[in-house]
């Protein structure tokens, strides 16, 4: 007896094909969107590490070169223009009461003769900051190191003096000031290596090289090598 196959379920027929090619269809143009997405996330991605790392050489940048010593020198000085500055004002109004009638006397004391130390380290890192120009590479290191301790040393000496009834503002901006040498000193520590040296016209001329000539001297090469005190015939000479 033959039986008539139903279109529904045969696998052959045209729906079954029909859906088939849909399914693949969908799956490639999901992965074609997956293709087409993971490039985009990449360059996201990658986009995003290069700000960081751009953001990271700017910032280590401005330290570097001439403009990284200018501004480490300039923030030296103007921290130890503050710590004399400071160490030259009154700190403290001593009232000295006298027998009557007598009135009493008012003795000011400045920072310098509280701490005397102030002036001394003050000086110290203003001459730092012009040595950083004069010096380079390990010399540089040693600059350093000392306004490390010149700063350290002024904040200290600043602080302490706020126990004996002092005013307040001028031992800050003391140790403001050895803030400033000190970060400078921790810059210059970093940086200093990459900083530049004096400029060309401070340092000692190369002695010029002799030449050698493949011919002799000609006789006004004699007479000028005479008048400045030479042997011309030193080269002749085996």
């Amino acid at each position: 007896m033959n039986s008539t196959p139903d279109p529904a379920n045969d696998p052959g027929s045209p729906r079954d094909r029909g859906e088939a090619s849909a399914g693949r269809g969908e799956a490639s143009a999901g992965s074609a969107r997956d293709r087409a997405g993971a490039p985009a996330g990449s360059e996201a991605e990658r986009g995003a590490a290069g700000g960081v790392t751009k953001g990271r050489s700017a910032s280590g940048g401005a330290l570097s070169g001439r403009r990284g010593l200018a501004t480490t020198a300039v923030a030296c000085a103007v921290g130890a223009g503050l710590v004399l500055l400071a160490a030259t004002r009154g700190w403290q109004d001593l009232l000295t009461a006298q027998p009557a009638p007598l009135p009493p006397v008012t003795e000011h004391r400045t920072g310098a003769e509280i701490a005397p130390w102030l002036p001394a380290l003050g000086v110290v890192a203003l001459a730092g900051a012009g040595a950083l120009f004069a010096t380079r590479a390990a010399a540089r290191m040693v600059v350093g190191v000392l306004l490390i301790l010149s700063g350290a040393g002024i904040a200290v000496a600043a602080l302490v003096t706020l126990d004996d009834h002092v005013k307040v503002a001028w031992p800050l901006l003391c140790a403001l000031g050895g803030l400033l040498v000190l970060v400078a000193g921790v810059i210059t520590t970093r940086k200093g290596r990459s900083w530049p040296g004096m400029g060309a016209r401070y340092e000692r001329p190369a002695a010029p090289a002799e030449v050698k000539r493949d011919r002799p001297a000609s006789q006004a090469e004699l007479w000028d090598a005479l008048d400045r005190g030479e042997d011309p015939t030193k080269e002749d000479r085996p």
